[in-house]
C-alpha cells in the first residue's frame, strides 16, 4: 500500500510538518462523498497519489479532514456574521458612531470583516469539484477563474466591505457611502445555503 506522503526512517522536523499538512489537505478516505467520485480504496490512493505529486503544494483537496474541518468552522462563521451584518443593517446609525457606545461592535464587525477576506482567500486554494462532470479541479488558475464567475464568491467579496474601517467618525464618511455600504453589507445573507 502506496503511503503519501511516504514514510521515511529519519525524518526531520520539516518533513514531520509537511507529512501533517498532507495529513489535513490530501484527500481523506473517510469522506462519505468520495463514493461519489471514486469507484474504489485503489482510485482514491490514486487520487491522493496524483495531488501529492503534482506541483500544488497549497491546495487543500475538497474532500480533505481540513476541508470537512473548515466547512464547520464557517458554518458558525456565516451566523454570527449574519446576525451582526443584519443587526448592524437594521439598527446601527451613522450619528451614533462617535460615540463610546458602539466600540465593542465596530470591533467585532472589523474581526467578521478580516475573517471573511481570510475566507475569500483560503476559497482560492481550495480544490473545486465540478458535479456536472464529476471532476476535481486541484489547479490554482482554474480555481481563481471558477470562482470569478461564482456569484456566492462576488457576494462573499461584496459584503465583506469593513465598513468601519471606511466609516469610523460620522463626520468622516459621507451618507450615501455609508448606505452603500449597508447595503453591500446584505448580501452576506446570500450565503445561508
Amino acid at each position: 500500500v502506496d503511503n503519501y506522503p511516504p514514510k521515511l526512517e529519519d525524518e526531520t522536523k520539516l518533513y514531520k510538518l509537511k507529512k501533517f499538512w498532507y495529513s489535513l489537505a490530501l484527500i481523506s478516505e473517510q469522506n462519505p462523498k468520495c463514493n461519489l467520485y471514486f469507484k474504489s480504496n485503489y482510485a482514491i490512493r490514486q487520487e491522493k497519489k496524483r495531488h501529492y505529486n503534482s506541483s500544488n503544494f497549497f491546495i487543500v483537496h475538497p474532500l480533505s479532514k481540513l476541508v470537512a474541518i473548515y466547512d464547520v468552522y464557517l458554518f458558525f462563521l456565516y451566523i454570527v456574521a449574519i446576525c451582526y451584518k443584519t443587526t448592524d443593517f437594521a439598527f446601527v446609525r451613522r450619528s451614533k458612531l462617535d460615540t463610546g457606545k458602539y466600540n465593542q461592535f465596530k470591533y467585532v464587525m472589523l474581526v467578521i470583516d478580516a475573517l471573511s477576506w481570510i475566507n475569500i482567500l483560503f476559497t482560492c486554494f481550495r480544490g473545486l469539484i465540478v458535479p456536472s462532470e464529476k471532476i476535481i479541479t486541484l489547479e490554482f488558475r482554474k480555481i481563481v477563474l471558477c470562482k470569478a464567475k461564482s456569484f456566492t464568491f462576488w457576494a462573499e467579496v461584496l459584503s465583506s466591505v469593513p465598513k468601519f474601517a471606511f466609516c469610523t467618525i460620522s463626520s468622516q464618511c459621507s451618507l450615501v457611502l455609508w448606505m452603500f455600504i449597508n447595503f453591500l453589507s446584505l448580501f452576506k445573507l446570500l450565503l445561508i445555503r
